[in-house]
């Protein structure tokens, strides 16, 4: 096994930032996930990476829900969330976990549509420390190729629930879904 140093000296990856290509999971024999994971270099000690998550829950919903890693200063910290694609955008809490913020949320099926229109998905977090001034973090995911990785995933979770089983909500490792439908 190699270390983390390991692998960015030997080149089998970077200590850079990096975006992975949108990726259709099969989680379950009924759930089908779209993943993308984008990484940023802190300073020259670590990579941070972050993770999208996408899967459908009920008719015309989908589960968004965007998890990352925190650098030290931004562990323990409150937060918030406000996702824009395009003319469609929510917000939400977070919730962390040792060194990683998780936000979970209920979407309309439209803020997919809205995505792949506009291009991004623009994920702004907002930090607000109790002793000292709040600040924001903003993450842009590219939506090229999320057309492709879905295939016929918009279809299939836009049908009458008695016509497909019931979808999971997501990895289990992500804290439960948050209601926010608007």
């Amino acid at each position: 096994m190699l270390s983390p140093d390991e692998i960015a000296r030997f080149g089998v990856a970077t200590r850079s930032a990096y975006e992975t290509p949108w990726v259709a999971s099969r989680e379950t024999a009924q759930l089908l996930a779209l993943l993308k994971a984008v990484s940023r270099s802190e300073n020259t000690e670590s990579v941070l990476t972050s993770l999208l998550h996408l899967g459908c829950i009920s008719d015309g919903w989908v589960q968004f829900s965007f998890r990352r890693d925190l650098p030290s200063n931004e562990v323990g910290v409150p937060s918030s969330v406000h996702t824009v694609a395009g003319a469609s955008g929510f917000s939400a809490s977070g919730n962390q976990a040792k060194n990683r913020v998780t936000y979970s949320y209920d979407a309309e099926l439209d803020f997919i549509r809205q995505a792949l229109a506009a291009g991004e998905i623009v994920i702004t977090e907002t930090f607000q420390p109790r002793t000292a001034d709040s600040w924001t973090h903003v993450t842009r995911i590219s939506t090229a190729g999320l057309a492709a990785a879905m295939g016929d995933w918009r279809d299939r979770c836009a049908r009458p629930s008695r016509d497909r089983p019931n979808w999971a909500a997501g990895p289990s490792d992500l804290p439960e879904r948050a209601n926010l439908r608007r």
